[in-house]
């Protein structure tokens, strides 16, 4: 079962059959030899849809969805102009401000991932436009 999963799988990745691909034809090849094809394309049905169930997996679109909605809204801008004015007069003051607004934007949010779409769009061109390096801007 293993040989066949593995060789399947070899001989597709030879003809430079993309991954996923492969691995699909691997697992097909193997069901239908040990399950002589009787309930296969049931069970790939089942675990394609028990896989994709899961509430993390689901989430994270969503979060990504209100970072931009956040940004596309205003509210990215007026949170990044707080944290602006909060550590303007200080040395490096647009960096750490980058630094606070993601702060406050994730308690926001509650998404990291949202926080860095749409805090860093807005602070990134800011940071370059005043002179700050591209590494150090996408760092913050």
């Amino acid at each position: 079962m293993i040989g066949t999963m593995l060789g399947v799988l070899f001989v597709c990745l030879l003809c430079t059959v993309p991954i996923a691909v492969s691995l699909g034809l691997s697992c097909v090849a193997t069901f239908s030899l040990v399950n002589s094809g009787g309930n296969m394309i049931q069970m790939l049905a089942q675990s394609t849809v028990t896989s994709i169930d899961s509430f993390s997996l689901m989430a994270i679109p969503f979060f990504m969805l209100v970072g931009s909605l956040m940004e596309r809204g205003g509210i990215a801008k007026k949170l990044v102009d707080v944290a602006e004015m909060m550590t303007g007069a200080m040395p490096g003051g647009l960096g750490m401000a980058a630094i606070v607004a993601s702060m406050f934007f994730a308690a926001i949010s509650g998404s990291g991932p949202a926080t860095a779409a749409a805090i860093g769009g807005i602070m990134i061109g800011a940071m370059t436009a005043q002179g700050y390096s591209k590494g150090y801007s996408g760092a913050s």
